[in-house]
């Protein structure tokens, strides 16, 4: 794909700029000092500051939906159709466990499991220390959503257009909430709220403790990505190219901006920043709540993946290009 071609020039030179063997699924900001990025073949340490300090971690099999970190242990699921966990000191793989069909969803880890669902339609808990399974949840179609972790419940969305809450000791099934087409996010939890925007045109709020429908809202057209929350609004990016604000408070979904050209991103908010990546390879800002827009910089490819501390901006594309910003100089440098 051709990168963007903007009549606005990019007004942000990065930080630095690292090139992959393969593009960067995923970002994660893991301490004071370092990043992490999965990539399809392992797992980058990354100094925030500098690229002369990077370690990369091999991986067995290729990730397609991310990598993730608890302590010196890497986890994820992998196109060989294994769940596995590498030791990261000693670069050995600790313990795989086979599933039916690749696996594309990001786990997540608690003090004693590891959690993680596949395209054979099943949710895994397996102990992260051992690999032995502790218990799985059947669904009628592909998990390709991280599972999400609120005191004793997990939270999962399925292909089969259905939410699940279960135990997370026993996976057995506390409720389920019905949408209207597959459900591939992880709900942003707001008090005792589940949010989730979806396929099917429609932002709903589902509560976490019954699974009953407590809001619903109408949109002009599909979504592909999750939101982000801001102050009391949480911010959704359309299929249709419009940033959509619902108003928790005035329970209100309007469109506020339009991009120019579709978004290939959650959006990403900091205090007053608003980031998205995009299908062409531009990467913008947006100042809250002007919605002013400014291009920040010009990949060669889409922008997959986001991430800020407050300090830094990450961007990863898929011309295997991993960059890092400043915020104060964004900021100051519009």
């Amino acid at each position: 794909m051709q990168g963007c071609n903007e009549t606005p020039k990019p007004t942000t030179t990065p930080l630095w700029v690292l090139k992959t063997t393969y593009p960067v699924v995923a970002i994660h900001n893991l301490d004071h000092e370092f990043i992490g990025a999965s990539c399809l073949d392992g797992f980058l340490l990354i100094k925030k500051d500098s690229i002369n300090f990077t370690r990369h971690v091999p991986i067995t099999g290729r990730t397609l939906g991310g990598i993730w970190l608890d302590g010196h242990y890497l986890y994820y699921g992998s196109s060989d159709h294994f769940f596995h966990c590498i030791d990261i000191d000693r670069q050995t793989l600790q313990w795989e466990y086979p599933t039916l069909l690749p696996n594309e969803a990001l786990p997540v880890t608690d003090e004693r499991n590891m959690y993680g669902g596949s395209r054979d339609h099943t949710l895994y808990a397996i102990d992260k220390f051992s690999g032995v399974l502790k218990w799985k949840f059947q669904t009628q179609g592909p998990i390709y959503a991280q599972p999400l972790l609120c005191d004793s419940l997990l939270i999962i969305g399925s292909w089969d257009t259905h939410l699940y809450a279960l135990l997370r000791g026993t996976g057995q099934k506390v409720w389920e909430f019905a949408a209207q087409s597959g459900i591939d996010q992880t709900p942003l939890v707001i008090g005792h709220t589940l949010w989730f925007s979806n396929y099917d045109y429609h932002v709903y709020g589902v509560d976490l403790r019954t699974g009953e429908l407590k809001n619903h809202f109408s949109a002009s057209n599909a979504f592909e990505f999750n939101g982000a929350l801001w102050q009391h609004t949480l911010i959704f990016s359309g299929i249709d190219r419009r940033l959509y604000f619902l108003d928790l408070l005035a329970d209100q979904l309007q469109v506020k901006g339009t991009s120019p050209i579709a978004i290939s991103t959650s959006p990403l908010v900091w205090d007053h920043c608003l980031f998205t990546g995009h299908y062409d390879g531009s990467l913008y800002w947006w100042q809250l709540p002007s919605m002013s827009r400014t291009l920040l910089y010009c990949f060669s490819d889409r922008v997959i993946a986001l991430s800020s501390d407050g300090r830094f901006l990450w961007a990863g594309s898929a011309d295997h290009t991993l960059a890092c910003f400043t915020l104060d100089n964004i900021i100051f440098n519009k």
